[in-house]
């Protein structure tokens, strides 16, 4: 029993299954939270170009989530996969056991929902739902696509490597990392983000938020002391220098902990809609490091001159993991 891997279940809209572009970014426009549609089929397939994602809603219980692939096939006939999505209560993916045990359902009870297709490039939405409950606190989904109704789950990555591989080399896995969060007369936000090195060895790591659509003067930033991660700035919409933090340090051997993320309005300010957070993870490469080809140049990341001189060629950062909250 495997992955499916003759079907694309995409990480973002720019994916098209190669290695390069079928990278961890946690945003996968085939993992749909949407209220219920007469005509799934024709919705999800004529919208395949866009991210047709919805709000969920924290008041209820059974959000529909819907799933859809893209035929990958190289000859004619019937294909049958398998999907199922599992809810993390982390922000990260690294160990398995942590959200193995957290299948999503159908409303009849089954953990998977069935896509076929017939040739390449056909599109196939579930046969059904899965429904997400919106009362708990983290929206965070990871999807694959088996080649039977056998469930087939990685063991926990040893090595940062080993996931990075393991999400590039699978066109039928994919990741959804969203929280959401309400609006309203508040003027803090604190958000505890998962940090993880699985690793025997310290790893050098880096950590950004990007802030969008905050009101001029916002305090934001992050912090660990435990790993002396600590960076914060203002925001201002008229400056981009403003509107990301930038961080990194050495991650202890098998270190499992949090980021701080935290933002403080000025006085009178509320929450707009469409205010955002995005924290992204990153990795040092060194050139021996088979990820190291999916690595960015460090000077594309870091925002921070000094956190910078932290890095040296040829080593590059590899995205780990990403995580968004977003006010409504």
């Amino acid at each position: 029993m495997a992955y499916q891997n003759q079907f694309l279940l995409r990480q973002s809209l720019s994916d098209n299954g190669s290695p390069q572009t079928h990278g961890s970014y946690c945003s996968s426009p085939d993992i749909i939270s949407h209220s219920l549609v007469n005509d799934p089929v024709k919705t999800f397939t004529t919208n395949y170009n866009i991210d047709p994602n919805q709000r969920i809603d924290q008041d209820s219980m059974t959000n529909p989530v819907y799933t859809r692939i893209k035929s990958m096939q190289s000859v004619q006939g019937k294909v049958n996969g398998y999907i199922r999505l599992y809810r993390a209560n982390v922000s990260l993916f690294l160990n398995t056991n942590q959200w193995s045990k957290n299948p999503l359902r159908t409303p009849k009870g089954s953990t998977h929902v069935t896509v076929s297709t017939g040739k390449k490039d056909e599109i196939s939405v579930g046969n059904d739902i899965f429904t997400l409950d919106g009362t708990k606190p983290n929206y965070c989904l990871i999807g694959i696509v088996n080649d039977s109704t056998v469930e087939t789950l990685p063991d926990n990555f040893k090595t940062h490597n080993d996931f990075v591989m393991w999400i590039h080399k699978n066109p039928a896995v994919s990741a959804r990392n969203f929280s959401l969060m309400k609006s309203g007369n508040r003027n803090d936000f604190e958000g505890m983000y998962v940090i993880t090195n699985p690793e025997s060895i310290s790893r050098l790591g880096a950590v950004n938020v990007h802030a969008e659509n905050l009101p001029d003067g916002t305090l934001f930033g992050l912090e660990n002391k435990d790993l002396m991660l600590n960076k914060s700035t203002k925001f201002f919409a008229k400056d981009d220098r403003t509107h990301k933090v930038s961080d990194a340090s050495d991650w202890p051997a098998n270190y499992d902990g949090y980021i701080r993320v935290f933002a403080k309005l000025p006085t009178g300010a509320v929450w707009p809609s469409k205010a955002r957070f995005t924290v992204t993870y990153y990795t040092n490469a060194i050139l021996s490091e088979e990820m190291h080809i999916f690595g960015h140049m460090p000077e594309d990341i870091i925002c921070n001159p000094a956190v910078l001189s932290t890095f040296q060629a040829p080593g590059k950062l590899v995205l780990i993991g990403e995580c968004s909250t977003l006010f409504e």
